[in-house]
């Protein structure tokens, strides 16, 4: 078993990384991508937009029922992060997935559907290489289990991930 298996066995999962947003930011594009396919294809498993084409940050694991699969968070101002280094981590637990922003929780919803099987996973693009991200990502670390909060702020703050395997 891989670790992927295991947050899908454990319905948790937590993805952390530094992003510095481009120029052309927001765009149709997505951050990291993971499907139930080696290929990169099946069904969608984990996605984020940082931000999409509309200026809202998404982050899926499915797809795309709000209610079963998605939340989401406006983020029109864009100097928040365009041009600019920031930290996110996307976490899910069981029923319940946030999104932090250097180290602030940014945004917190309820969705009722499993990890789907994580069989592929992309950084920088979508599927097979699709809606490639346009700006830049740096420490990119993932977890079978949901970081708590002190664990997310200690990332934001520069503490390297290995760090956080001690918590």
């Amino acid at each position: 078993k891989g670790m992927f298996d295991t947050a899908v066995a454990h319905d948790a999962v937590t993805l952390s990384l530094w992003v510095y947003g481009g120029a052309t930011q927001p765009a149709q594009d997505s951050v990291f991508w993971a499907g139930s396919q080696p290929d990169g294809g099946g069904t969608r498993s984990l996605n984020a937009h940082l931000p999409w084409s509309d200026s809202v940050i998404y982050w899926d694991t499915g797809c795309c029922d709000p209610g079963l699969h998605r939340i989401s968070v406006g983020v029109p101002d864009a100097t928040r992060w365009k041009g600019r280094w920031n930290h996110y981590a996307f976490l899910k637990q069981g029923d319940s997935k946030r999104i932090f922003w250097n180290g602030t929780l940014l945004a917190e919803g309820k969705n009722t559907e499993n990890l789907n099987a994580i069989r592929s996973f992309f950084l920088g693009s979508g599927a097979g290489g699709t809606s490639t991200y346009h700006g830049r990502i740096d420490d990119v670390a993932i977890w079978d289990k949901a970081l708590n909060a002190a664990q997310i702020q200690a990332l934001a703050s520069g503490a390297s991930p290995l760090e956080i395997r001690r918590y």
